[in-house]
């Protein structure tokens, strides 16, 4: 039995056994030298590693892999594009496997590693830090990735929620969408409703007494 990568409720895809049946093919065993590490986990630690912003030595304490291990893996995977590929097929997989769709939309800030300014990264006022944003759409009952993409950390919730909803096609099997108040634009929650005849659960704003929606 594979040991549980510990992480928040809304990364517990990770630990999904799906994810690991659709993960598997892709690393197949060459039948020569040492077997060596399984490479599904070896994914799975890197994926938690960018989800929480940990280092290496992180991941060595908590795996028991050599941080090195990791390294070089990391590396190879980088350089064929292997991320992208992989999370493609999940996500395929995903909706053709599930009669409905509870999504949960969400973004986390990871700070840079330097703790400065790094390829990619910006400066959140909000987090008074240099960093990077996932966002995630994420199935509720699996909690496994539906879409999700990487950002620089200054970006908005509502700018990257809006691209991630536009990639999504409208014959989905939504039945329910959930979003905190990052997300609480009275238009966007009206484009959801439209997009998929459901009345999504984002608090909205209070509105002033003449109608107005309050700053």
């Amino acid at each position: 039995m594979e040991k549980c990568i510990p992480t928040y409720a809304r990364f517990q895809w990770i630990n999904h056994p799906l994810v690991r049946t659709v993960l598997a093919p892709f690393f197949p065993y060459a039948g020569t030298g040492r077997r060596g590490y399984d490479k599904v986990t070896l994914f799975l630690w890197l994926a938690y590693k960018q989800l929480h912003g940990c280092t290496y030595r992180d991941l060595e304490s908590m795996s028991g892999i050599d941080q090195t291990t990791f390294v070089k893996f990391r590396g190879r995977l980088k350089q064929s594009r292997g991320f992208e590929h992989l999370f493609g097929c999940l996500t395929q997989r995903v909706l053709a496997h599930l009669p409905a769709l509870n999504l949960i939309l969400d973004s986390s800030f990871v700070k840079t590693y330097s703790g400065h300014d790094e390829e990619g990264s910006a400066y959140s006022g909000h987090k008074k830090a240099n960093g990077y944003k996932t966002h995630e759409i994420i199935d509720r009952d699996t909690r496994l990735p539906v879409f999700q993409s990487v950002t620089p950390g200054a970006v908005a919730d509502i700018t990257e929620g809006r691209r991630l909803v536009s990639r999504a096609p409208p014959d989905l099997p939504v039945a329910s969408f959930a979003a905190d108040k990052g997300y609480d634009s009275e238009s966007f929650v009206f484009d959801l409703a439209r997009k998929w005849s459901i009345e999504p659960a984002i608090p909205l704003r209070r509105m002033k007494k003449d109608g107005n929606r309050t700053n």
